[in-house]
């Protein structure tokens, strides 16, 4: 459609942003933006009242898509992903996933999100909340496609650098260490033999 296409993957409860993604949706058709909003997970009473609010407010440019099984069948719809979450998120599984399937993230900067993205490199971090940063991201890879692309590239480098099978070993290899380590000196401490 011509569209550059973006997601927010969650559990589609208020605090993972859902409103956040409605306002940004509704400031981006205004502003007659390029872009496409496909708001993916579970139905409830939330995307009911989204739902009503994208009728009344006649965006076209917001869609509920519903749940998807397999999250690489909902991370391929999209060009680029959100992460819109209220609270701090302690890994978010969902940027991983997508930054391992060359998309983009734009997120806030809050939790242990901005641990996987570096700004403008791999994905853009904005500040807690503020929509307007989002939409100036998002404005900004619709006049500019090919970063995303870039981006793209990018994130799949540096997730599967941090979650190779080496990376995974040597973490392994250093925690067991570190055990090892730990049990000699509680032994040695406490003259058991």
């Amino acid at each position: 459609n011509n569209k550059v296409n973006f997601a927010l993957i969650s559990s589609n409860i208020p605090k993972k942003g859902i409103y956040d993604f409605f306002e940004i949706a509704k400031i981006c058709q205004k502003n007659k933006i390029n872009a496409e909003f496909l708001l993916i997970g579970p139905q409830n009473i939330d995307t009911k009242e989204l739902a009503r609010k994208i009728e009344k407010d006649q965006l076209k440019n917001l869609k509920i898509l519903g749940y998807f099984e397999n999250p690489l069948e909902a991370i391929e719809k999209a060009n680029v992903i959100l992460s819109l979450s209220h609270f701090a998120e302690s890994f978010g599984r969902t940027v991983g996933e997508s930054m391992a399937a060359s998309r983009p993230v734009i997120a806030y900067n809050y939790g242990a999100i901005p641990e996987l993205i570096e700004d403008g490199v791999d994905g853009y971090l904005c500040s807690y909340k503020n929509i307007d940063e989002v939409v100036k991201c998002i404005e900004n890879l619709c006049n500019d496609i090919s970063q995303i692309q870039i981006l793209g590239n990018n994130a799949r480098k540096k997730i599967l650098a941090l979650s190779s099978e080496d990376v995974y070993k040597k973490a392994i290899n250093e925690g067991i260490e570190k055990a090892l380590k730990v049990t000699k000196n509680f032994k040695d401490k406490h003259c058991i033999k």
